[in-house]
């Protein structure tokens, strides 16, 4: 009689653990479909601000283009002391 009441216990112990593993399993399972979502979203947010960027750069390189056919000796001018100022702030 005392096997079977200790057997039963264990039993029932080992079905509440069972039920308790399952749970954190689900809530596991939960938060990481949330967090996946979560990638999916700023992945996407990501992939849009650098299409952005790229055409952003694009624009720009295509007006400094035509600024610089436009203006040659000024676009030389500004190079030149672009120059000047980076070597100064290099060899410091």
């Amino acid at each position: 009689m005392k096997d079977s009441a200790t057997k039963s216990t264990v039993e029932d112990i080992a079905t509440r653990a069972r039920l308790r593993v399952d749970a954190a399993a689900d809530t596991v399972d939960e938060n990481i479909e949330d967090v996946a979502g979560r990638f999916a979203d700023i992945e996407a947010q990501l992939r849009d601000a650098g299409d952005r960027l790229l055409e952003s750069a694009r624009v720009l390189s295509a007006e400094t283009s035509k600024h610089t056919r436009q203006h040659p000796l000024a676009a030389i001018g500004i190079a030149f002391a672009a120059g000047i100022v980076v070597s100064k702030l290099l060899r410091r």
